[in-house]
């Protein structure tokens, strides 16, 4: 069984506003395709949904609580906003290739 290089976590909230909808899709849309995409990383998503952002404590890596956010091997990589495909790609492999 392949070790997990990069553990990819999107956290956003299970009631979120439009605009936060929009960016949350765009976000795991983009994930999604990186890690059917990207063969020199074994890589895992996780939706992670919170009832409320009072709840944003309990994501472990979640330091910036502005969501949808991003957190690549519990490190916030997001908060709020949207890296584009290539940007995001080149930083999980270069998570990959020191884990």
């Amino acid at each position: 069984m392949a070790q997990l290089a990069v553990s990819l976590v999107l956290v956003s909230l299970e009631q979120p506003c439009s605009g936060c909808a929009i960016v949350e899709n765009l976000m795991r849309s983009t994930l999604r395709r990186i890690v059917e995409t990207t063969d020199t990383a074994f890589c895992e998503l996780v939706d992670r949904k919170l009832p409320s952002l009072r709840d944003a404590h309990l994501v472990p890596g979640l330091e910036v609580e502005k969501l949808p956010a991003v957190i690549v091997n519990g490190e916030q990589v997001t908060a709020g906003n949207i890296m584009t495909y290539r940007d995001l790609r080149e930083y999980i492999v270069a998570v990959a290739k020191t884990a």
